[in-house]
């Protein structure tokens, strides 16, 4: 029987790319947050295609350039509800006091339709090993035909955890739910 090899998202929160953006004949960069989510870059010394990371302190937000080659697209998140057997909504920081709400399907999961036994028996299971509130790091690829984004998910049963602790000590759930099936 062939294994299959897991990607565990990997990657550093609060990375992310600079873009160019045109409105009319003006040209100006911003921050790409993920899911079609921009922030105007009023900094001067950055350049289109660099890689930055946010910091806080209570109530100001830092840029700093860093290394290109980190993977992107990694978020803290909070669950919200279980859609389906392989789909839920999160609540996921961007940095600068932003939130996005969307809708993660599990990526290399396939679970059975909800009009079938089992896929009411799917949901069901994923319902209880992620309930609302739960702390999540998710790492998002693209976008499926349904708009949903594809992901791979860390967390710990039960709870809200974070950056450090989901990263080190958290449960795989793509990986957990493939040998599940």
């Amino acid at each position: 029987m062939k294994s299959l090899k897991w990607n565990r998202p990997s990657g550093e929160i609060y990375h992310y790319k600079i873009v160019k953006d045109t409105v009319g004949r003006q040209e100006r960069l911003r921050i790409d947050l993920g899911f079609r989510c921009y922030r105007e870059l009023d900094v001067k010394g950055f350049k289109e295609g660099e890689i930055v990371r946010l910091s806080s302190t209570k109530k100001t937000w830092s840029i700093q350039k860093v290394n290109s080659d980190c993977l992107l697209y990694h978020y803290l998140g909070i669950l919200e509800r279980v859609v389906d057997g392989d789909t839920f909504v999160a609540q996921m920081d961007l940095g600068f006091g932003l939130t996005a709400r969307q809708k993660i399907r599990l990526l290399g999961i396939n679970a059975p339709e909800l009009n079938s036994s089992d896929g009411v028996e799917a949901f069901d299971s994923l319902k209880k090993k992620l309930k609302p509130g739960t702390g999540l790091l998710i790492r998002t690829h693209i976008q499926d035909k349904y708009g949903r984004y594809l992901g791979d998910v860390l967390y710990l049963s039960g709870k809200e955890s974070d950056y450090e602790t989901l990263r080190a000590k958290g449960i795989h759930l793509n990986e957990e739910l493939s040998f599940d099936n």
